[in-house]
């Protein structure tokens, strides 16, 4: 069955996909897949990605959009019902459970996160809930990967940590069924914006090259034909904010989510799929090699630092991190120290805290008793200085076979503002058994 409304990738860079005609392919995970929903097994559908996967819409909710229409979305904004990731798990229910319960829903996604700490938090996260069905949408959140990956075997490109991801969950499971939605930025055509549509080409480039079946959103949002309904103009509604530049309306989700039960139909019933060339057998160097997640609850507390519950995902019964708690601290001057071993090191934080708002402060961090990064609150960057949020990269250059100290400590902004900083983990790139 090939499937019209999907792009033919042709080639930005001749070495990475041939202009070869597109071809109807065998996926044996899909067939296997089939079969164990027909045997009425349990079956496990996780969600792996950015906010768009959590279910974040429009917002507000109602309002004028940015051209001066009346807009309201109040009655449709649920996540847990009208989010794309919903609505393909209640038409999987629909459509293909044998028994009541058959199938279980995971959400592994988390916003603002991009693949590189994905490729960290996968055994916690992904391979410990062994999914049948996998789905990972982080096509948007990778835009600042998106140049980087020009160059394939770059550390930290798109390619090498969807490699780092995709290999160790065929590894954990040959027989996993794996889908990638690459997501769609608001206005995104071919030639803006740059930095989205970069991250969103190197995506399909990497399904086309391993044959991991995937969606074009962009493309079903401003190309294809749309559900009864939903028009090019209301895919992205709302005023022209941050959250609605990249965030669908309801009825965007609505359109996203029919594009991937159609795409999931044509596989689960001929078990093929269309792609421009014959699958690449050997891995990009994957990136991170031999990741660690070290969860907060493992973390020295330090000076200054405690745990504490009532995380971002306390409220969402479904969620991986429902019951994740944080390393928190309000003091200046608070200082965690971590020996280790590794040649990269990932902090992933927390960006709100229920009744005191959001993440607030400056944090320095060290390795070997070297600066190797300041973050800081997005009032309170000085040159340099990166942002503090949910994903803070430090280091990728240390030698792996030598011991390292990482050092963070809270630095006082000029004008007092509170600290607020917490940490959900630290993933360290640790040195594979031959280094």
């Amino acid at each position: 069955m090939c499937l019209s409304y999907l792009v033919v990738l042709m080639p930005l860079g001749a070495s990475l996909v041939g202009a070869a005609p597109v071809e109807d392919y065998d996926l044996p995970s899909y067939a296997h897949l089939r079969e164990k929903i027909d045997a009425g097994e349990d079956i496990t559908v996780l969600y792996f990605g950015g906010s768009i996967t959590v279910g974040a819409m429009t917002w507000p909710q109602h309002g004028t959009n940015a051209a001066g229409e009346a807009y309201d979305y109040r009655g449709e904004s649920d996540p847990e019902r009208f989010s794309w990731r919903a609505r393909t798990f209640a038409w999987l229910r629909e459509h293909y459970e044998k028994r009541p319960g058959q199938f279980r829903m995971v959400n592994a996604a988390v916003g603002a996160t991009d693949s590189e700490l994905g490729a960290y938090r996968l055994a916690d996260h992904v391979l410990a809930n062994h999914p049948d069905l996998l789905f990972i949408e982080f096509a948007i959140n990778d835009n600042g990967a998106g140049r980087l990956s020009d160059d394939p075997e770059a550390d930290g490109s798109i390619y090498r940590r969807l490699s780092s991801i995709i290999s160790r969950v065929r590894e954990a499971n040959p027989n996993a069924a794996v889908f990638l939605p690459v997501s769609a930025a608001r206005d995104l055509k071919p030639e803006v914006p740059a930095y989205f549509e970069t991250a969103r080409a190197h995506h399909k480039r990497f399904a086309e090259m391993y044959h991991v079946p995937y969606l074009d959103i962009c493309k079903v949002f401003f190309e294809d034909p749309l559900p009864e309904g939903v028009t090019r103009e209301n895919v992205f509604d709302g005023p022209d904010n941050p959250g609605c530049a990249v965030h669908p309306s309801p009825r965007g989700h609505q359109a996203f989510a029919e594009a991937v039960c159609r795409a999931l139909d044509g596989l689960l019933t001929s078990h093929r799929f269309p792609f421009a060339q014959p699958r690449r057998e050997d891995w990009f160097a994957p990136y991170p090699v031999n990741p660690a997640y070290v969860t907060a609850d493992k973390l020295p507390t330090g000076e200054g630092w405690s745990l504490r519950d009532g995380t971002a995902f306390a409220h969402l019964a479904t969620h991986v991190c429902h019951e994740t708690k944080v390393l928190f601290t309000d003091q200046s001057g608070a200082k965690l120290v971590l020996p280790f071993s590794g040649s990269s090191v990932y902090m992933w934080g927390q960006q709100h805290y229920a009744g005191l708002g959001d993440i607030s402060g400056r944090l320095q961090v060290s390795v070997d008793g070297e600066v190797r990064a300041c973050f800081a609150d997005a009032d309170h960057r000085e040159p340099g200085d990166q942002l503090l949020q949910r994903m803070m990269p430090v280091v990728r250059d240390l030698d792996p076979s030598e011991p390292h100290v990482l050092e963070i400590v809270t630095v006082p902004p000029p004008d007092g503002v509170a600290t607020r900083i917490g940490l959900y983990g630290i993933g360290l790139d640790q040195p594979t058994p031959s280094e």
